[in-house]
């Protein structure tokens, strides 16, 4: 978040939350918004229970509960044990309600005024009890069930106009006649405070105004460790089971089976623990002239999925993998037979002779810039660069080295492709080319859609079809025009419905018809191409049906296959034999058309590529 100057230091203790940054690991990499100092008071076992007690608080805040108030927590697993605490620290009288009794005592042994189990007590006779006989002020519901009966139990024991509060995951139909008759208000509880699942907050660590959103995600983080060291709230007494981290598949499989009683279960690491930093380690050194030998920086999907299953089958050797969840990265790692992990700077000088880069499209540049310079072939996931400035670089290392440079346009080595290429071949006649993109939507928070992490849709992804389309018709791109939907939405970019049509050095055009708002059910792919009285559809890479003279023929058939692997073993043969797979002027006309586009549509100009 927004952090005064210097708060975070080397040696300081942090609490960190958010999924892909939260891990057990020797060392991650957070963004400040999700991070928050643990003051000295605190002990680490109390301290890494921060998240849980900021998705309780958040709950909490949502029934805006008043001093004196009478309230119910519904569901005193971990969330609710320290519901039950926070409300009672907040001079709320709460019934604390589950069906295990045990739980119910320790509820109220941490500040519950009753306790009640459904099946064994009557719970509305506690509830009215409890609150004159009017009901209770507000229910937060932490319980954890496929059905709806606790939103139907907080309905019958709240009273008139009270608020009912939804922190758990449970059915949630609601039960029309008791929210009517007693005008109940319903809401929900998400996550732990304003903030989630934005990234502009959560990645970018831009805050919000302190005057506009008093208890952000952060805030809540930084109120729950100051909670603990006033004592207000007591986690110590909420874990069950500790097991060191080595033991950690132990704790796991407890968790699973649950065959005891369990509530908090914590991992502990060792005082004395070494830091993989500090060199002590014990990394192999790795000796390899094997020009097949490749590391990867990047363990999402698409290369496990996708990248890795190719150059596996391809004979490349692996050696090191880096990602920045190191879970996953070791996971891959063992799987596919990699000499081991590593960070960034380590794949960089690595012994391997080339490097995959399979990041966040930000990200692309600036590390293919830095592994060419360093002597290593580079593949390198579309798009290149997301802009001028990146994409001169990059092509600068490139032309400065042996080493090779390929990009991810592996559509232009699909057997279809291929197939529609050999039609034409030979024809002495521009082509037109018309490419239909069924793309699906992408929603507007997605990282794809900040430009200045993923680009957009036409830099992330459009450049795939006019890369197509330069291979096919053997000319680059030299003039852009490109229009686009005015759909007038907020949570819907407009350039995820265009138009981009292209002209060609050699005379050839194209028309990319690209569409984020389409039926999935309509294959996302279809090519086409017509000269010298001589036409083709290529039909989502299933299927090429050419037509010449008068007949029609099925060029080629056969299961999916968009060319991943073709294009894999070509860029391997490229380093074996120095020869680029694609040239450099190609790369950067394609890229740079995917620039002019966008320029068009702010523009409504036509653009040509310098």
């Amino acid at each position: 978040r927004d952090i005064p100057a210097g708060l975070f230091q080397p040696g300081m203790r942090v609490a960190c939350s958010g999924a892909g940054y939260a891990n057990h690991a020797e060392f991650i990499v957070a963004p400040a918004s999700l991070c928050t100092p643990v003051p000295d008071g605190v002990g680490l076992d109390s301290a890494c229970y921060v998240t849980v007690a900021a998705i309780a608080l958040h709950g909490v805040r949502q029934a805006k509960p008043a001093l004196g108030e009478r309230a119910a927590v519904i569901g005193c697993g971990l969330i609710g044990q320290i519901a039950v605490q926070l409300l009672a620290a907040s001079g709320v009288s709460v019934l604390a309600i589950d069906t295990n009794a045990a739980r119910v005592d320790l509820a109220r042994a941490s500040g519950a005024k009753m306790g009640a189990r459904p099946g064994h007590d009557d719970v509305n006779a506690a509830a009215l009890s409890m609150s004159d006989g009017f009901g209770l002020d507000f229910v937060i519901v932490c319980a954890a069930s496929d059905s709806s009966e606790p939103i139907e139990l907080a309905a019958m024991i709240s009273r008139d106009r009270a608020r009912v509060i939804s922190v758990g995951a449970t059915g949630l139909t609601l039960p029309r006649r008791p929210f009517y008759e007693k005008e109940l208000s319903f809401n929900i509880s998400r996550s732990y405070g304003p903030g989630r699942y934005d990234p502009v907050y959560e990645e970018a660590s831009i805050d919000y105004p302190i005057g506009y959103v008093r208890w952000t995600e952060g805030r809540n983080f930084q109120a729950v460790v100051e909670l603990m060291e006033s004592g207000a709230l007591n986690v110590g007494k909420l874990t069950t089971h500790r097991f060191a981290i080595d033991r950690a598949t132990e704790a796991y499989d407890l968790i699973r089976v649950a065959r005891e009683p369990i509530l908090g279960v914590v991992l502990e690491y060792m005082e004395d623990r070494q830091s993989c930093l500090s060199g002590e380690a014990g990394l192999p050194v790795l000796e390899t002239t094997d020009p097949k030998s490749v590391s990867f920086i990047g363990a999402g999907s698409f290369a496990r999925t996708v990248l890795l299953p190719a150059f596996k089958s391809a004979g490349a050797g692996f050696r090191a993998m880096s990602s920045a969840a190191g879970l996953s990265a070791s996971d891959l790692a063992a799987r596919f037979g990699f000499a081991r992990t590593a960070t960034q700077d380590e794949v960089m000088t690595s012994d391997a002779a080339s490097i995959v880069i399979v990041t966040r499209h930000d990200s692309h540049a600036r590390l293919a810039g830095e592994a060419l310079r360093n002597g290593k072939n580079v593949f390198v996931e579309k798009p290149l660069a997301l802009n001028e400035a990146e994409l001169d670089d990059v092509l600068q290392a490139a032309s400065s080295t042996k080493a090779i440079l390929a990009v991810g346009f592996n559509r232009r080595f699909a057997p279809a492709t291929i197939a529609v290429r050999e039609h034409f071949a030979g024809s002495g006649e521009p082509l037109l080319m018309n490419v239909r993109i069924n793309a699906g939507p992408v929603p507007l928070k997605h990282w794809i859609q900040n430009d200045e992490i993923g680009g957009g849709r036409i830099i992330g992804e459009a450049c795939h079809f006019i890369d197509w389309m330069t291979f096919v018709c053997g000319a680059l791109p030299v003039e852009v025009h490109a229009i686009c939907v005015d759909a007038r939405r907020a949570d819907f970019p407009n350039r995820d419905q265009s138009i981009i049509t292209i002209r060609f050095a050699n005379g050839s055009a194209g028309t990319l018809t690209y569409s984020g708002r389409g039926d999935t059910r309509l294959p996302k792919e279809r090519y086409e191409g017509f000269a010298a009285e001589r036409s083709a559809v290529l039909d989502d890479f299933r299927k090429v049906t050419v037509y010449s003279r008068g007949r029609e023929r099925v060029a080629w058939k056969g299961a999916q296959d968009k060319g991943h692997r073709q294009e894999v073993m070509e860029f391997l043969r490229a380093v074996a034999d120095g020869r680029r797979p694609i040239g450099y002027d190609e790369l950067a006309a394609v890229t740079r058309a995917t620039f002019a586009a966008e320029e068009s549509l702010r523009s409504g100009m036509g653009v040509a590529i310098g």
